[in-house]
């Protein structure tokens, strides 16, 4: 399927965690196995940032982080902007209380199939009207 990269950052200690990977798995088992990694991240850290992009994807706002595949961004609530293109939005909670979503573009994402990059691009459109999609700067600087 293609290289993947997750992005997690922590503003408070300006800890960002980059992972490049491959992997042979279904779309599905590797979604699930990325969604229990953000869960445990969760638990043991103040995340104030997650995304899961391919680098070869095409984006709407280079200077802004894209949707890609899925998008957590602290405080953020999704469901408020209406993205009916979102196949998921999952409510992320720690210690019981909410925190934000975790909006999930489709669950069989593949970054070859333009329908799928469009998808994205629709949302990402979408956030930044809703003023839900930061740039980079809002997001890595203090």
């Amino acid at each position: 399927m293609g290289s993947r990269q997750v992005l997690l950052f922590a503003k408070e200690t300006q800890t960002i965690i980059t992972l490049n990977f491959d992997s042979n798995l279904k779309t599905l088992e590797l979604l699930n196995k990325i969604k229990i990694f953000f869960f445990k991240l969760n638990d043991d850290f103040d995340l104030m940032f997650f995304n899961v992009i391919y680098p070869m994807a095409n984006v709407v706002y280079p200077d802004r982080q894209s949707t890609s595949w899925m998008l957590f961004i602290k405080d953020t609530n999704f469901s408020e902007a209406k993205i009916d293109q979102a196949e998921v939005i999952e409510n992320i909670e720690k210690d019981g209380v909410k925190i934000g979503e975790l909006l999930i573009t489709t669950k069989n994402y593949d970054p070859k199939n333009i329908h799928h990059q469009n998808r994205s691009n629709d949302i990402d459109i979408l956030l930044l009207g809703y003023h839900l999609l930061p740039k980079y700067k809002e997001i890595y600087v203090k």
